[in-house]
């Protein structure tokens, strides 16, 4: 080769990158993401100035935190970046990065701790029905979120409760758990629901002035605001339990 010849270049393929590729972890990511998103203009809409009826008022705040439950329900699904491995035989990690399951045949308490569930949802839609809808005459509206709120504190209290294995997970014909865990954390997406009945009643009490609306809002969000770190530094996620 002479010296006067260009040296030779590695092929174009060796140079380019890789083509972005559209997994279903992105795709769940996005509609997470657009959910969040949605939550403020759901709950800023000024439909009380339309002249709405008081039912369509009340259910746009529960659209709202509804729709931001089922938005962080699908941040948690989206698969980490970096596959957690594990050495350790008492702590195996499956080729996702997660914890296998112990798959068992749901027993009558683990069809109780379900009826529970249903139960503590009913009472939360009662308390809307109740409040929208004036069932009970001029305490309608405080009696419902009270309902509505009492009802998401059990329902978030009874999640922890089945994830630190004090209570048996809801389940009707099979329960699926983590082997290395005590309690199953595949019901967290319930303490989502919990909360957002809980942010709900709150969010009505503050526009319907009572004063501890606000202090129960407040607390609402500083007890958010630190039980975030404490979350990101769970080592199991939340998808293994679909």
């Amino acid at each position: 080769m002479s010296y006067d010849e260009p040296p030779e270049t590695a092929a174009p393929s060796e140079l380019t990158t890789p083509p972005a590729r559209i997994t279903s972890g992105t795709i769940i990511g996005c509609l997470g993401i657009l959910c969040v998103f949605a939550m403020p203009v759901l709950l800023f809409l000024p439909v009380e100035t339309w002249g709405a009826p008081t039912w369509l008022i009340l259910l746009a705040p529960l659209l709202a935190f509804g729709i931001v439950t089922l938005g962080g329900w699908l941040l948690w699904l989206v698969p980490a970046s970096r596959v957690p491995r594990s050495d350790d035989p008492l702590r195996p990690l499956t080729a996702s990065g997660e914890p296998p399951l112990l798959e068992r045949p749901a027993t009558a308490r683990n069809r109780v701790s379900l009826g529970i569930v249903i139960a503590l949802l009913a009472c939360g839609a009662l308390g809307y029905i109740v409040a929208a809808f004036g069932l009970i005459g001029s305490s309608s509206v405080l009696i419902g979120i009270a309902l509505a709120g009492l009802a998401g504190i059990c329902l978030a209290l009874f999640v922890a409760l089945v994830s630190g294995g004090y209570v048996p997970p809801p389940a009707w014909r099979w329960v699926r758990a983590p082997i290395q865990q005590k309690g199953s954390r595949s019901s967290w997406p319930l303490l989502l629901g919990g909360l957002a009945l809980l942010a709900w009643a709150l969010t009505i009490s503050v526009f319907y002035g009572y004063w501890w609306g606000a202090l129960g809002a407040g607390l609402l969000v500083v007890g958010g605001v630190a039980a975030a770190p404490l979350a990101r530094r769970l080592p199991w996620r939340g998808g293994s339990g679909r």
